[in-house]
Order: structure tokens, then C-alpha cells, then sequence
């Protein structure tokens, strides 16, 4: 058994070892999260034989500051407990053998790229990051990345806005896992973040930073890119559990499957807090605000043959959320007893080609957002959107240093309204981008894209970007990187 007080990113050890050690703890109270105490209980199977253990892991990952002074007195400005009993008597030495791999990126092209050679402003959070700093949506995840600003009329569940150096939250492209989870049924189509939470499920996210209408369309400030873990060989799977204050719980499971032509993810979760009054004007009823959030996530993919695969991504999201400040329907008067709830279903189909110097991607999304306001248990409001998106990315290795990349998308968006609005907007883009590496250490790009809107009429947009790398002492490097888009 191994015990050990404080948060450590450090793998638990897989042999037989009895040891007790102490680490820093930074405390911290978030009352938007909803988790002034929390309980996490974490179970993990692994699939593969020569892992074949089971580890539980428990921790009080934050303590009362407000309502329970003696603990943090008792544990010396406080500490959190993390126990991890190893049921494995085998060691396993492959956790201390493993390469050292260049960190690969996908947003900047749409392409995987080093991230050493990217000269775009772009920052990864990984699973481990994730993981120390335990945040319940996705939206808390990002406030603390540079150039992000977070706006929210409350705690978990209430409407939310990302804005990405300074741009209006509707300009900020969230994908997961390739999709667009934009919501169409707004005036301005962008992505509904108090949908999303932060699920065990994801392995890292891609922020990138400034215009990026040249290789995204128009509506690109900023993009968000969100990956989820896939599915490797074997069969297994994880169940996490946690409980915290403001009756907050927070449980899922992923299961995964896979062999060497086809793979399989299946991941959930339920996020359900009590929360707190969002508006101190709600003197007369003064009650909680609480939020329920209910995600599937299903991810897979086939080799059809050699260098064909076909994939699959389908994502179920269900909100429901109290909050304050609506009207009423009838008199037109403020109330405070207000529900709302907002359903999410994407489907995205891919097929990949790759053959000699040539790679090819074809993909088709489906998109239908419903969302609903209650005040006083009637239906006050009520929109509905269809998105419909085909798009096609294909690569052309001109030589070892020099790639060109480009591709095509149509995208159609149907909304309508209970107050009989209809509307239908398509949008076809094209786009090139050329990507060249002078020696080992300048790597350059230049693209172009061309939009025509149905609404907005037709829209020229290109980047110019480069990057040159200083090698410095201790295998480190120093990157000096310049990009202009519009």
C-alpha cells in the first residue's frame, strides 16, 4: 500500500511497497465549481495482461475553508489525502522505459504537425493537467489559459461565454473530436460551453489563439479543440465517482475495446449540483440554482483496408438548470423561478485515403440543438436548429521539406423559433495552404481561403506564419515564431 499526503502527478508504484510521503498543497475554493468539499473515488481497469491490476484511489481533493476551520489547522494549512492501494504484485518496467516522442498537434492545419514546428499560438492541456486541477466543465478548464476570458450568469450549467483574445464569444469554434458543436438556433450560431463538461473521457485539448477564419471559415476567432482518449487493444474500461458541497456529485464510465483493425470508446457521464442563488436581487424565493448534465460520447473507427479507415463520432448532451431574472409571460413582470434546458446530438461519419504522397479525408456532421426556458412551469421560449456540414481535407507531400494541404466544406444551418421565426443559411468554402522547411530549424507556412455566404455574401481570408527554432543547452529549445491572419 502506498499512502501519500498532498497531490502528486507521479504514476502509483506496481510493486510491493509499503511507503508514506509528504507533498505541498495548494487549497483553493471555487464556489462555481461547486466544490467546497470533495470526495473522489477512481477506479481503472486495464486491459492489457501484463498490466493486469486494479488501483483505487480516494482523496478529499479540497477542503472547507469557510464552513470548517479546524481541519486546515489540524493538517497544517490543510492537506489532502490520497491513498492508492496496489493489488498488483508484479512490477511493471515499462512505466520507467518509455521514449521520449515530439508532441504532435492537430488544429494549426488540420493535420498532424509538431508542435516544435507550429508557429501559430497554440498551448496543449494534457490528461495530467486535467487531473491535478479536477475542474467540473470545460469552460473553468480553459479560464486559466493565456489570451481566454470566461463570462458566466452563475455557477455550473448557467448560460456561459468563451472569448479568445478579446473576440465575441460566438467567434470561438469548439470541436470535439472533429465536431462542431456550434448551436445554430442563436443569432449568432456559436457554442452553448455550459454544455460541456470537463469528463474523464478527454486526453487533451488544443487552444489556439487569434483569427483562424483561413483554415476554419469566417466564424474562427479562435478554436478549441477538444480530443477525447481512444480505445486501445483489449478490452477495458474506467468508473469515477466524486461528491463535493452545494450537493454536488459528479459520476461516469468509459469502456473501451480494440483490435488491430477496428476500435471502439464508449464514454459517460452525470454532473447533477444543488448550487447556489445566482441573483441577490431573489429576495422572495432565494433559492438554490442547481444544474443536471447527462453526456454519452461514443467514438470509433474500422480499417476497411490497407490505408482506408472509417470513423465514427456520435455525442449526446442533456442540460437542465435553474437560474433567475426572467420575464414572465403574461405580465412581463422580473421572476425568479425560471428552468431552462438545452439537448445536443452531433453525428459525424469520416472516411481516410492515404496512398504514396497523396492523403485524403472525407466526413459528413449532423447537428440538431433544441433548447427551452420555463418561467412559472410555462414555456416562454423555444428554438430549434439543424446543421448540416461536408467537408473534404486532402495532403500532397510535394518533397521531404514541402507539403501542400488543402480542401473544401459546405456547411447548411435550418433554425426556427416558437414565435414562428424560420431561418437557413449555407455557407462554401475552399482553402490551400502551403507548409515548407528551410533546413532544421525555419518551418513556414501561407494559405488562402474563399467563402460564399448565403447571407454575407463572398469573403477572401489567408495567414502567413513562420517559426525558427535556437537550440539551446539540455536538449531545450528556443522558438521564435511570427504569424498574420485575417
Amino acid at each position: 500500500m502506498q499512502c501519500a499526503f498532498g497531490k502528486s502527478k507521479s504514476k502509483p508504484d506496481t510493486g510491493p511497497v509499503q511507503r508514506m510521503s509528504f507533498h505541498p498543497l495548494e487549497i483553493h475554493q471555487d464556489e462555481a465549481e461547486g466544490f467546497v468539499v470533495g470526495c473522489h473515488l477512481f477506479f481503472d481497469f486495464p486491459q492489457h495482461p501484463s498490466l493486469s491490476r486494479d488501483f483505487l484511489t480516494y482523496a478529499i481533493e479540497e477542503l472547507p475553508l469557510k464552513k470548517n476551520l479546524l481541519l486546515p489547522l489540524i493538517f497544517g494549512a490543510g492537506a489532502c489525502i490520497q491513498a492508492q492501494v496496489v493489488l498488483a504484485e508484479e512490477s511493471i518496467d515499462s512505466f520507467n522505459q518509455m521514449e521520449e516522442v515530439s508532441e504532435i498537434t492537430v488544429t494549426s492545419s488540420r493535420i498532424e504537425m509538431p508542435l516544435r514546428q507550429v508557429a501559430t499560438a497554440i498551448s496543449v492541456i494534457d490528461r495530467d493537467e486535467l487531473d491535478l486541477n479536477s475542474y467540473s466543465s470545460l469552460a473553468t478548464v480553459l479560464r486559466g489559459e493565456p489570451g481566454i476570458g470566461v463570462s458566466s450568469n452563475g455557477g455550473p450549467g448557467q448560460n456561459t461565454t468563451l472569448r479568445i483574445r478579446g473576440e465575441e464569444g460566438y467567434r470561438t469554434l469548439l470541436l470535439i473530436d472533429g465536431v462542431d458543436v456550434s448551436d445554430a438556433s442563436s443569432t449568432q450560431k456559436g457554442p452553448l460551453f455550459q454544455n460541456f463538461s470537463a469528463s474523464y473521457d478527454i486526453e487533451r485539448i488544443e487552444v489556439l489563439r487569434g483569427p483562424q477564419g483561413f483554415m476554419y471559415g469566417a466564424d474562427a476567432g479562435g478554436v478549441v479543440n477538444v480530443i477525447t482518449r481512444g480505445a486501445e487493444q483489449g478490452l477495458g474500461g474506467q468508473l469515477h465517482a466524486e461528491t463535493g458541497g452545494l450537493g454536488t456529485d459528479n459520476f461516469g464510465a468509459n469502456l473501451y475495446a480494440g483490435t488491430d483493425r477496428a476500435d471502439l470508446s464508449l464514454a459517460f457521464s452525470r454532473f447533477d449540483t444543488e448550487g447556489f442563488n445566482v441573483q441577490s436581487a431573489d429576495t422572495l424565493l432565494a433559492d438554490r440554482d442547481g444544474s443536471s448534465n447527462q453526456t454519452l460520447h461514443l467514438k470509433g473507427q474500422y480499417e476497411i483496408q490497407e490505408n482506408l479507415k472509417a470513423g465514427l463520432v456520435y455525442r449526446n448532451t442533456e442540460l437542465d438548470y435553474d437560474y433567475d431574472g426572467c420575464f414572465d409571460s403574461l405580465t412581463f413582470s422580473t421572476v425568479h423561478q425560471c428552468v431552462g434546458a438545452n439537448q445536443q446530438e452531433n453525428l459525424r461519419l469520416t472516411l481516410d485515403y492515404k496512398q504514396g504522397k497523396f492523403g485524403h479525408s472525407f466526413s459528413v456532421s449532423k447537428a440538431d440543438v433544441e433548447r427551452q426556458n420555463f418561467s412559472l412551469d410555462q414555456l416562454s421560449f423555444s428554438a430549434q436548429s439543424e446543421s448540416t456540414q461536408t467537408e473534404y481535407l486532402g495532403s500532397y507531400s510535394l518533397s521531404d521539406e514541402d507539403m501542400l494541404i488543402y480542401g473544401l466544406d459546405y456547411e447548411d444551418d435550418e433554425m426556427s423559433n416558437n414565435y414562428g421565426a424560420l431561418g437557413d443559411r449555407d455557407q462554401l468554402g475552399a482553402f490551400a495552404e502551403y507548409q515548407s522547411r528551410l533546413g532544421e530549424a525555419f518551418y513556414f507556412t501561407a494559405g488562402l481561403r474563399r467563402d460564399d455566404n448565403s447571407d454575407f455574401g463572398q469573403h477572401a481570408s489567408g495567414r502567413v506564419s513562420g517559426a525558427y527554432l535556437i537550440d539551446l543547452a539540455d536538449q531545450s529549445s528556443l522558438k521564435l515564431r511570427a504569424t498574420f491572419g485575417t
